[in-house]
């Protein structure tokens, strides 16, 4: 049986894990594409979701059932920017998506894009900058906004970056709360559980009273964790805690890199990239079931 914590502000150490649930490499499926380097994956209706390609400027099409996701098409990615790699994904409706970007060398912003489903392919027709100032960071090599989610009118972008809190033995990751259309954006701070760990992405639901609530991987080489977080009405730059929903390092022989997340119904779908510095093999999805108290 899986009990959830409750998320809370910075101050309370609430990173326990929370679900007592048996995995093993049996859980892991392969999923049979011809795209490598998968970095997002977002739910656009019942039983249909999106995957985006790191660097190919493609976004793969994938059946969703209540037990797995097949691929059904891939489509070409029209008008990202030169230098730019596509992290992130989040479909606002089914023929409406925001894509996450990140750049090499050191910058102090990365994009938003802002595109439309048409004519079997993906259109970018706009886009919104996000400044680290908000955070008072400059961004690394190949680092940026790695996962995107909507809960209500609110957007969440998880940033790849994380860095050592001042006041406490903690590794702190930026987090940005923004309207739909990017605009009010909202700086926030996440606390990391593990001493190597950034987000690779998020995927969000709304809880009982309307907050969002936010479902977040941290991983490395060889840590691999499902959190989870409550994100209050009155958020602020302060710290949020997750709880650790699951150790993923806990159940396979050897964990792959998630890095996509999405929730539907009561499962999360977590998909791999396949594609870091050389080809690691198969694209692999897990399906880990949240079942409630």
């Amino acid at each position: 049986m899986l009990v959830f914590g409750t998320a809370c502000a910075h101050g309370v150490k609430k990173n326990h894990e929370t679900a007592s649930i048996e995995i093993s490499d049996q859980d892991l499926h392969t999923l049979n594409i011809d795209v490598d380097g998968l970095s997002g994956l977002t739910l656009a209706s019942p039983d249909l979701a999106w995957a985006v390609a790191e660097i190919q400027r493609k976004i793969v099409k994938l059946a969703v059932s209540d037990k797995e996701i097949k691929p059904i098409t891939t489509i070409n990615i029209i008008g990202v920017a030169d230098g730019l790699d596509t992290e992130s994904v989040v479909a606002l409706t089914p023929n409406t998506f925001i894509l996450g970007t990140e750049q090499s060398g050191e910058h102090t912003s990365d994009a938003l894009l802002f595109a439309q489903l048409a004519n079997n392919e993906l259109r970018v027709t706009s886009k919104v900058d996000v400044p680290y100032s908000l955070w008072d960071i400059t961004m690394d090599d190949n680092h940026g906004i790695e996962g995107l989610c909507t809960a209500g009118n609110h957007l969440f972008a998880a940033i790849e970056y994380a860095k050592e809190e001042s006041t406490a033995d903690t590794r702190i990751a930026p987090l940005l709360m923004a309207g739909i259309d990017g605009s009010n954006m909202r700086p926030l701070w996440l606390s990391l559980t593990t001493k190597r760990g950034t987000l690779s992405d998020i995927a969000c639901t709304i809880d009982a009273q309307g907050n969002p609530v936010v479902y977040a991987i941290e991983r490395h080489f060889g840590v691999g964790r499902i959190l989870r977080f409550t994100v209050p009405p009155e958020a602020t730059q302060k710290t949020i805690v997750p709880d650790i929903i699951f150790d993923l390092s806990r159940g396979f022989s050897s964990s792959p890199n998630f890095e996509g997340i999405m929730i539907r119904d009561r499962s999360l779908f977590l998909l791999s990239d396949n594609h870091f510095v050389t080809w690691q093999g198969p694209t692999m999805w897990f399906r880990f079931p949240l079942l409630e108290q």
